[in-house]
């Protein structure tokens, strides 16, 4: 893998945007997949179905207990848009999310 020259803070949320093939979800898994992280992939179809049919599931989920000093990623999130409301929402709310 490349190295970037971004280096986010977990604190602060972010968007990566991108052509198609450049790495945006290697570079997402390589410095966030962990047990510390949440992460949503929409190009599962399991995933994609859930939020698309229940949107309202991503704010129940991200707000359990155990997932409350998670990182937040949601690769693909275009494919939902109206997971971008409840981001936006959250956002405004607790601004310690990353999405």
């Amino acid at each position: 893998m490349v190295n970037r020259l971004f280096n986010p803070l977990k604190s602060r949320s972010f968007f990566i945007f991108g052509p198609r093939g450049v790495g945006k979800s290697t570079w997402l898994r390589a410095h966030f997949l962990s047990s510390e992280s949440l992460f949503f992939n929409l190009l599962e179809p399991e995933t994609y179905e859930l939020f698309l049919l229940q949107p309202q599931r991503l704010k129940e989920i991200i707000n359990l207990k155990e997932n409350l000093e998670k990182v937040i990623i949601i690769d693909e999130i275009q494919k939902v848009p109206s997971l971008l409301d409840i981001v936006h929402n959250e956002l405004s709310q607790k601004k310690e999310f990353l999405f």
